[in-house]
C-alpha cells in the first residue's frame, strides 16, 4: 500500500523535470509563471466616444406611418425606444404581438409610461405609486423587463413622483425641461453617475411651426451642435420624438429633418442603444471590480489571459455586457485567439493591433483568452 501511494508523487516529479528540460533547451528562458494583468472598463460600450438613445413617444408603432419610421431607422443601422402605456398594452393584443414578433427581435427597446397617459406630478404619492406599480407588473406579466420610465407629458418634477418611481424599482425617469436644450448631457466629461437618475434630461424634437417652441430642437440644424457637444464631452444624450412626418400629430417633426438627424448620428462615433442598456451599463461599470491575470511561458510570452468581472449585482437583471480594454500581447497580433468560459465552445477573435477590446458580462465567471494552436 505504501508503494502505491508513491505513484502520484513520482508522476508530479516527472512532469516537473520534463518542463524544466523543455525550458532549459530554449534561449532567453524563464520558468513559466502567472502575473497580474492590467485591464480597464470603457466608459461606453465598444469604447464609443459617446452614447445616444432615440425615444419615440407613440402609442401605435404598428400603424403604417410609424412602420415607415422604424424601417428608416433600421436602414441607418439604428434603433429606438417605444412607450409602454400599461393599460393600452394589456388591452391591445395586436400591439403586444407587434412588439414581441417584430420590434424586440430587431433590437428596439421600450420604457414604462404609466398605467394611463396622465401627469403623474398631479397625482398623490399613493396614486402615482399605484400607476407605476401597475406598469411594472404588466410589463413583467408580458416578459418586458422594467428598467426605464418616461413621465407622460414630460412631467416628472416633483420629488414624490421620483420617490414613487424609485420605490417601485425603476432605475431611471426621463422628463422634459426647458433647460434641456442648454444642458442635455448625461455623464459629461469625467462624470461617472447621473446627477439625478429620476430627472434624466431629454431633447424635445419638434418643428417650430407646431407651437413656436424655441426651447425645442426644431430641426437638424439645431441638433448638430448638440451631437458635437455630446461627442466632445463623451456624454449620453436622449432624443424624444413624437409624430415624425405627420403634420396633424402632436409634437410634429419634419420627415426630411428626421432623416438628416439619422444621417448626422451615423456620421459620429455614438453608441446607439436603449435607455435600458445604457443605464445598466453605467450601473454595472460603477460597481465592477475587474480581475485579470496572465500566464507566461518559458520564453516570457503570454499564453493565456484570465478575466473576471464582478459587480455584486443580480445577474438576471443586470445583464448588459461591459467592454474591457487591454494591451494585446505582441505575439498575439493577427493570430487566432480563442475566448471562452472554461475550455469549451471557444469563440475565435483576431486583433490587428495592440488596442485590445472585448465585451463580457459581469457575472463573476472567469473568461479565458488563449492563442490558438
Amino acid at each position: 500500500m505504501k508503494f502505491k501511494n508513491k505513484f502520484p508523487c513520482l508522476f508530479i516529479i516527472i512532469i516537473m523535470v520534463t518542463l524544466a528540460f523543455h525550458c532549459d533547451n530554449k534561449e532567453n528562458i524563464t520558468a513559466p509563471y502567472e502575473s497580474k494583468f492590467e485591464v480597464s472598463v470603457a466608459k461606453w460600450y465598444e469604447n464609443h466616444t459617446a452614447a445616444i438613445t432615440l425615444n419615440y413617444d407613440t402609442g401605435s408603432p404598428y400603424i403604417d406611418r410609424e412602420k415607415k419610421v422604424t424601417d428608416k431607422v433600421v436602414e441607418y443601422g439604428l434603433r429606438m425606444d417605444f412607450e409602454i402605456v400599461a393599460k393600452n398594452y394589456e388591452d391591445r393584443p395586436y400591439m403586444r404581438d407587434y412588439f414581441e414578433d417584430y420590434l424586440i427581435p430587431l433590437g428596439f427597446g421600450y420604457f414604462g409610461h404609466g398605467y394611463e397617459h396622465v401627469n403623474h406630478d398631479e397625482l398623490t404619492y399613493d396614486s402615482a405609486y399605484t400607476s407605476i406599480k401597475l406598469t411594472w407588473d404588466i410589463m413583467m406579466k408580458y416578459g418586458l423587463k422594467p428598467v426605464s420610465f418616461a413621465y407622460p407629458g414630460g412631467f416628472g418634477f416633483e420629488e414624490e413622483t421620483h420617490r414613487a418611481l424609485k420605490n417601485v424599482g425603476f432605475l431611471n425617469g426621463r422628463f422634459h425641461s426647458r433647460f434641456d436644450t442648454v444642458n442635455p448631457y448625461i455623464l459629461p466629461d469625467g462624470e461617472e453617475d447621473a446627477m439625478n437618475w429620476y430627472e434624466l434630461p431629454s431633447l424635445v424634437m419638434e418643428a417650430y411651426d407646431f407651437r413656436d417652441c424655441a426651447e425645442c430642437v426644431n430641426d437638424n440644424t439645431d441638433l448638430v451642435p448638440i451631437l458635437d457637444g455630446a461627442i466632445e464631452k463623451h456624454a449620453w444624450i436622449i432624443l424624444t420624438y413624437h409624430n415624425i412626418g405627420y403634420p396633424d400629430g402632436w409634437g410634429y417633426y419634419d420627415w426630411d429633418e428626421f432623416v438628416a438627424d439619422l444621417e448626422a448620428i451615423t456620421q459620429r462615433d455614438f453608441w446607439n442603444a436603449t435607455m435600458d442598456n445604457i443605464t445598466l451599463y453605467i450601473k454595472e461599470r460603477q460597481q465592477v471590480a475587474p480581475i485579470a491575470r496572465a500566464k507566461f511561458n518559458c520564453e516570457n510570452e503570454i499564453e493565456e489571459i484570465q478575466i473576471t468581472l464582478s459587480d455584486g449585482l443580480d445577474n438576471s437583471y443586470y445583464d448588459q455586457e461591459l467592454t474591457v480594454l487591454f494591451d494585446v500581447p505582441k505575439n498575439w497580433i493577427n493570430k487566432n485567439i480563442e475566448l471562452s468560459q472554461g475550455y469549451s465552445n471557444p469563440k475565435t477573435l483576431k486583433f490587428d493591433n495592440q488596442n485590445g477590446m472585448i465585451s463580457l458580462k459581469p457575472n463573476e465567471k472567469t473568461y479565458f483568452l488563449r492563442k490558438s494552436n
